[in-house]
């Protein structure tokens, strides 16, 4: 469990949610060009694809259970709306993977593309409220 210092202003019938962002932008290739992140760290894994590890880059975090995953393309061509879920693994090693395949197939996002990732866990192995 990740263990940190988190604000509660947040109402859900879940106990402990948190809310990670970030904001990548793209250079060529899917190098990542920049980011603005707190508590997850983006990295290239290939064509189209892009790994997101929970936590810094000295230390991966855990959590019990994924909520959700929201994202959004800025700026975006036709080619840069097909972002994808591919494989989470949170619960084990704290990361999941991204692809961009908006016609089926894994596509490098244009150069200058930014995507926003909103994710949503649980922080708690505690049984849910209200159910």
């Amino acid at each position: 469990m990740a263990s940190r210092l988190f604000s509660r202003d947040l109402a859900s019938l879940d106990n402990n949610v948190v809310k990670l962002f970030s904001r990548v932008t793209f250079g060529a290739s899917t190098s990542i060009a920049s980011q603005d992140s707190n508590g997850l760290v983006v990295s290239a894994l290939g064509t189209g694809t892009i790994d997101v590890q929970l936590g810094s880059a000295a230390a991966r975090d855990t959590y019990p259970t994924l909520l959700s995953i929201s994202l959004t393309p800025l700026a975006a061509a036709a080619t840069d709306t097909g972002w994808q879920v591919i494989e989470q693994t949170i619960a084990t090693d704290g990361t999941f993977s991204l692809r961009n395949a908006p016609a089926g197939a894994a596509a490098a996002p244009v150069s200058g593309t930014s995507l926003f990732i909103e994710v949503t866990l649980r922080n708690s192995g505690t049984p849910r409220r209200g159910t």
